[in-house]
């Protein structure tokens, strides 16, 4: 069903983090598919303006909203003047946003590979240096495991935050071999369907390891519904990233074929108690997995990429809004002062 563009729509796929600057509270946007060009922020009140735009309010209604949560009266135009910065800014579903997203999304589709963009950063960019840099945290741990692993579950935290447990994982495959490693993560910026599967080969500082495309076809051809509606979502992960390098040098970079699988939330099945209705929507798809696990001739490794929470300002759990219409969070010094200034505006220069 078409939308009603009188209706005013955020974009749904930014991620909004709390920042100081120069003393200042603001809100930086991260901006996944790269439309905002160098860094934006914004004030507070730009912020809440934009958590009422849902695409469910008018400009009338959303005037009407701010009278309430402020106690004054402010004239339609000046808050058209406002929503038309933001829309200039890339922050609203308009017909520019979604023919940038689709360009986006066809450039995406015809790469071959996935290239990672941590290398060099959060970890070392050359295979001479990655591989010793991976030896010293494998080394670190004493593997437990007599037998061949079926499945390992690693975090993906970022590695200058904490390397150890990284070790205990993986020091637990050394010395064993397998013909192909079903990749999952935590899909950071899915925005539609529970998993992302990709045919995209995997490409790191150590080489590219070989996705399995027939597998890959098996399962997209099993989760009718509850799959992406494209696998841009593997653009900029990090999340199987932090997995594949340690699989690569372990497992010898084209010794092994991978599966790639980002999961998304579970969200909508949680707060419905909805369990018979999740196992409905994604019995064909886990029955076709559980097959590929267990294939036999395939020496099959699960991997799954899992922090167990991400739970914290860090990933935008604040509330940002105005509240209901009878509410006061936002005080009214802050609507002022976004009048008297750009409500969003280029600083912290990239």
């Amino acid at each position: 069903m078409k939308r009603d563009p009188s209706r005013l729509k955020v974009r749904s796929d930014l991620n909004l983090h709390p920042i100081q600057h120069e003393g200042e509270n603001l809100i930086l946007v991260e901006d996944p598919l790269g439309l905002i060009q160098g860094q934006l922020v914004l004030t507070q009140f730009a912020a809440a303006l934009l958590s009422l735009m849902d695409g469910n309010q008018t400009l009338g209604e959303l005037v009407e909203i701010v009278h309430q949560a402020t106690q004054k009266k402010v004239p339609p135009d000046v808050i058209r003047r406002h929503i038309d910065e933001l829309a200039q800014c890339g922050l609203m579903e308009d017909e520019k946003y979604f023919d940038s997203r689709q360009a986006v999304f066809d450039d995406f589709k015809r790469r071959e590979s996935l290239t990672f963009r941590n290398a060099g950063t959060t970890y070392p960019g050359k295979a001479d240096e990655l591989r010793p840099w991976l030896d010293r945290i494998l080394d670190s741990s004493t593997p437990s495991m007599p037998h061949p692993p079926r499945l390992i579950i690693a975090p993906h935290i970022d590695f200058r935050v904490n390397t150890e447990t990284y070790g205990k994982a993986y020091s637990q495959l050394k010395g064993h071999g397998y013909d192909r490693v079903i990749l999952m993560g935590t899909g950071h910026s899915i925005r539609d369907g529970l998993y992302c599967p990709t045919w995209k080969d995997l490409s790191s500082p150590l080489g590219t390891s070989p996705t399995d495309k027939e597998a890959v076809q098996l399962l997209m051809s099993s989760g009718d519904g509850i799959l992406s509606d494209n696998d841009y979502a593997h653009h900029g992960e990090h999340a199987l990233e932090f997995q594949i390098i340690f699989l690569q040098h372990l497992l010898g970079t084209g010794d092994f074929e991978v599966i790639p699988i980002l999961c998304g939330s579970l969200h909508s099945y949680l707060c419905g108690g909805q369990r018979k209705e999740f196992i409905e929507d994604t019995q064909a798809f886990l029955e076709a997995l559980r097959l590929l696990v267990n294939q036999p001739g395939k020496r099959t490794l699960v991997v799954g990429g899992i922090d167990f929470s991400h739970v914290g300002t860090r990933f935008s759990h604040s509330n940002l809004g105005i509240g209901d219409a009878g509410g006061n969070s936002m005080p009214r010094s802050g609507f002022d002062r976004c009048f008297h200034r750009v409500g969003c505006r280029q600083v912290l220069e990239g």
